[in-house]
């Protein structure tokens, strides 16, 4: 999984400052975490997710989860992040469907 140094990289197309970023960075984690934490009884850290890709017109962040994780937990392979900056706090928040929900 990538660091949040080469996650950073990827916030450089946002234009963020290296703390902006690292807030995000961190926030958007703690919200994955936070989501999925009970389905996975609590076998999920930061590392768990890495920040693959971001989309500046809806502000969501895309974050890649770890393939072991994925199969044991039945999780996204993807999840999405949405954020919003509101200075000086960032919010973010996500949102994940169960298996059971999509039937």
């Amino acid at each position: 999984m990538l660091t949040v140094t080469q996650e950073s990289w990827i916030l450089k197309r946002k234009e963020l400052s290296e703390c902006q970023s690292t807030t995000l960075i961190f926030s958007a984690k703690e919200s994955i975490f936070k989501a999925v934490f009970n389905q996975t009884n609590g076998n999920i850290h930061l590392k768990s997710s890495a920040l693959t890709d971001l989309d500046n017109v809806y502000n969501i962040l895309l974050f890649k989860i770890d393939p072991e994780l994925v199969k044991k937990y039945k999780l996204p392979s993807l999840i999405k992040v949405n954020y919003l900056f509101c200075p000086p706090f960032v919010r973010t928040g996500v949102i994940i469907r169960s298996e059971k929900s999509k039937k």
